[in-house]
């Protein structure tokens, strides 16, 4: 169930798709705690953190929502499945739900290949199926601009990914010589900043960084994406190495 609530918690709050596809005015509350929470004006922080809190009370309120009907589906399916039906109206609907996946994995792929189409072209006039002139001159005049910024996100996500590998594999190594496994809680924590809404609690990380003294550092970009990447790292490997035989190691 835990990917399902991460969705769940990711379509119900996320920010920047928000900013790029959502209304503009009114906005998607997401985006307006963002603004409040960015205003120069700190009285703005009350309504913030109240926008925040309704986000987080509206994903917890989702999550229980999706339980409930998973719970009404599982006890009828029950009775679905005991009658031993082998072709039933839902096979259509299987149908109808791979060809809306397919489709929409191919308006994914189809958004990136405009994207890389409009950064080379030179002029697209309307109604021109390809562009009039193809030139790498955004390119050219734009490396310079975005190569520090590359040089920061590469370093950001090498050394997050990495410290969030060396914790995972010590984690379940641990597991594996102690033989206690983790226990739910602790996953629950673990998975927290899956669950939760980023405006709910990133602004309050934030507060604690300029505490410390750190805001605005390489150290906290890092240890704000180990947040997110430590739990997605834990759900890929956990699995896997707990079914590893380990007589392999010998």
């Amino acid at each position: 169930r835990l990917p399902i609530y991460a969705v769940l918690a990711y379509a119900l709050s996320v920010v920047d798709m928000s900013l790029i596809l959502g209304p503009s005015n009114p906005p998607t509350l997401s985006v307006l705690a963002l603004r409040w929470f960015t205003a120069p004006d700190i009285r703005m922080y009350f309504p913030a953190a109240a926008a925040a809190l309704l986000q987080l009370a509206i994903v917890l309120g989702s999550i229980l929502l999706w339980r409930s009907g998973e719970t009404i589906i599982a006890h009828v399916g029950r009775r679905w499945i005991a009658r031993g039906a082998r072709r039933t109206r839902l096979v259509p609907l299987t149908w109808i739900a791979a060809a809306t996946v397919a489709g929409l994995a191919g308006l994914g792929l189809a958004s990136l290949v405009d994207l890389a189409v409009w950064s080379v072209a030179d002029g697209w006039p309307f109604p021109q199926l390809l562009p009039k002139h193809w030139s790498a001159y955004t390119w050219s005049r734009q490396f310079s601009m975005v190569a520090w910024p590359l040089e920061t996100t590469l370093i950001v996500a090498v050394l997050a990914s990495g410290l969030a590998l060396l914790l995972v594999l010590g984690c379940l190594e641990n597991e594996q010589r102690s033989g206690r496994a983790a226990t739910w809680r602790a996953l629950w924590l673990l998975y927290v900043p899956l669950l939760v809404p980023q405006i709910a609690f990133l602004f309050g990380a934030q507060v604690l960084l300029t505490v410390v003294h750190l805001e605005g550092s390489l150290i906290a970009v890092i240890w704000a994406q180990l947040l997110f990447v430590l739990p997605y790292v834990f759900l890929c490997l956990a699995e896997p190495w707990r079914a590893l035989d380990v007589r392999y190691a010998r």
